[in-house]
């Protein structure tokens, strides 16, 4: 019993600490949306380095489809 009450103690505290999403402004959607439009042409191009500029220097790749790749060398690389 003492066990099921520390759980619901730490369940409800637990519970208490989440705070709702912020929405994005439309501007930040609008961003975004460009941002990924602009990525896509980049991609139909077949354009290897417009491709790789969007990525972060430091990111790290890892989807069902590609291999995982981390940094700008490894995700060029993985595009190539």
């Amino acid at each position: 019993m003492k066990y099921v009450l520390m759980f619901c103690a730490f369940t409800a505290l637990a519970l208490g600490q989440q705070q709702p999403p912020t929405k994005a402004s439309p501007a930040d959607d609008m961003a975004i949306r460009t941002a990924d439009e602009a990525w896509a042409g980049a991609i139909g191009k077949n354009s290897i380095e417009e491709t790789v500029s969007f990525y972060d220097p430091d990111a790290l790749t890892a989807g069902s489809a590609m291999p995982p790749a981390k940094g700008i060398a490894a995700i060029r690389a993985m595009w190539t």
